[in-house]
């Protein structure tokens, strides 16, 4: 028998007779509906490039996995998952994992079959379903990184939905190739910070294709899940890099820097144990994101932005009568909103304003990924809020 419990947002399970210890297999049967009037769960969202083909999407932080399928949806539990998705005929399908199999399903839709995934928590998962989609890569080629022990190769790609249409072919390739241009420094900028990342954590990226979903009229944050990262458009678009300002080149990278930083910290490398500790989780973010800019970058002088800018923000916010603990108890999935709500003055600027005061007391080898190992920095963090 099956319990709904919708003030806990929990199911409870009956069986007819006590469970052996041991494994089990246990199979649901259930179904649901694609959301229209909220952007969370699995929802469509339209493009105003094409309003007659609607793109469906995830958005599945903190807690709303739950929406999607019958599941463990809390950040410490993490499973290998097993996806396919049944599209309509010609639709794109992307994943976490890269696409292992097509293949027919009816007369007017195909079956899409991926790898297994890494080990993740559901509220990593992600999903984007849409027609006519533009695929922009690194010069058509995949991008190699490795170092002295061992080596992998990651697929990186910018995928936006095609406009419609055009009456003259010369003109539509003429358009595509253009678009397909505005994307190259986004795919130049992943590149490189992938190589940053890659060596600072001395880990491998778990995947051999990294997505980067560009949607126009994309009103949620970025959704910066392992191996799939959907943005704004506007958030990676660079028509002209001769022309474009410095702001706007550091705009893009800053965007695509936090993202990276979460495909090891949140989502490949550690995972939270409780969503009190949200806080260290874009915390660590946001300072790999400010150095590997500062490393990659110099002439943008990032941490010296960050204090003239970030940093006075996140003391005016502390200094004020409203201001919120980083650790808060959260006995409720209202309650995480609530913290995510003073994430942005809280995690963004004070906490990360905390962690470089603690590295400086430690030492400066913050380029070495070593400083783990050595003074137990991010260490003494991960062992008692993250799980490996």
């Amino acid at each position: 028998m099956v319990y709904y419990c919708p003030e806990k947002e929990t199911i409870v399970l009956y069986f007819p007779k006590p469970l052996h210890k041991g494994r089990a297999n246990l199979t649901i049967n259930f179904s649901g509906n694609l959301t229209e009037m909220s952007l969370s769960g699995f929802y469509k969202s339209q493009t105003a490039a094409d309003p007659l083909h609607q793109i469906t999407t995830t958005d599945f932080g903190p807690t709303d996995a739950r929406r999607h399928f019958p599941c463990f949806d809390e950040a410490h539990f993490r499973a290998v998952f097993d996806m396919y998705l049944i599209v309509p005929r010609g639709y794109q399908a992307l994943f976490n994992a890269p696409s292992n199999r097509r293949r027919p399903y009816s007369a007017d839709s195909e079956e899409v079959r991926f790898e297994s995934t890494p080990p993740l928590a559901p509220f990593q998962l992600a999903t984007v379903v849409g027609p006519k989609f533009s695929v922009a890569r690194l010069n058509n080629e995949t991008t190699h990184l490795s170092n002295e022990t061992s080596s992998n190769k990651v697929s990186i790609s910018v995928y936006s939905p095609r406009k419609p249409v055009q009456e003259e072919e010369e003109e539509e390739k003429e358009e595509q190739n253009q678009e397909e241009e505005a994307w190259h420094y986004a795919l130049d900028t992943t590149e490189e910070l992938l190589t940053f990342f890659r060596y600072y954590f001395d880990r491998p990226f778990p995947l051999s294709k990294l997505d980067l979903v560009a949607l126009p009229n994309y009103e949620q944050a970025s959704i910066e899940k392992l191996g799939l990262m959907i943005f704004s458009d506007q958030q990676l678009l660079i028509a002209n890099q001769s022309t474009a300002s410095e702001e706007e080149l550091q705009s893009v990278a800053s965007t695509i820097s936090h993202a990276l930083a979460h495909q090891w910290l949140g989502s490949g490398l550690v995972t939270f144990r409780r969503w009190t500790d949200f806080w260290l989780f874009e915390a660590l973010a946001t300072l790999m994101e400010k150095d590997s800019l500062q490393s990659l970058f110099p002439h943008w002088r990032v941490w010296e932005r960050f204090t003239g800018s970030e940093l006075r923000r996140g003391l005016q916010a502390d200094a004020s009568r409203l201001t919120v603990p980083l650790d808060r108890l959260i006995s409720h999935p209202n309650d995480i909103l609530s913290a995510v709500a003073y994430s942005k003055e809280n995690a963004y600027f004070k906490a990360v304003s905390l962690l470089r005061m603690l590295r400086s007391a430690i030492g400066e080898e913050v380029k070495d990924v070593k400083l783990i190992k050595r003074h137990h920095f991010l260490s003494s963090f991960l062992s008692k809020c993250f799980t490996y």
